[in-house]
């Protein structure tokens, strides 16, 4: 019996090598449709694998120009828009955010104006 892609239903070694390579690159759903295979044949090739994203973030070598666009634009696209940019699941991104140290910081500023109209609020209660 064959799937959607023309292939034996069939996993095969080369299909965990594939899987070992991409898996923390990508999404479970993109390798699905790579593959040709059903999502949740590549959740139970992960678990048989003992396959984990925190331990296979060395899969995405990031070259110098892909991390200045990161440093660029974290703070202004969502980390989905990101992985999708870049082609790889929103865990990697988030991961690589963290080692680069980027945090986006609350852009509410605290102003004389403010302080003066808490002191003022403050002043109503006393």
């Amino acid at each position: 019996m064959e799937n959607s892609k023309g292939r034996s239903k069939s996993w095969l070694k080369q299909d965990d090598e594939f899987l070992i390579q991409n898996y923390a690159t990508h999404t479970a759903k993109q390798i699905a449709t790579m593959l040709g295979f059903p999502e949740n044949t590549i959740y139970i090739h992960v678990k048989k694998l003992k396959l984990n994203k925190s331990k296979q973030c060395l899969g995405k070598v990031w070259s110098k120009d892909e991390e200045i666009f990161l440093i660029e634009n974290y703070k202004t696209h969502s980390r989905a828009e990101l992985a999708s940019h870049f082609d790889i699941s929103v865990e990697t991104i988030s991961r690589k955010i963290r080692e680069l140290g980027l945090r986006k910081i609350n852009p509410r500023i605290w102003t004389d104006e403010l302080d003066k109209i808490l002191r003022v609020l403050g002043s109503k209660h006393d």
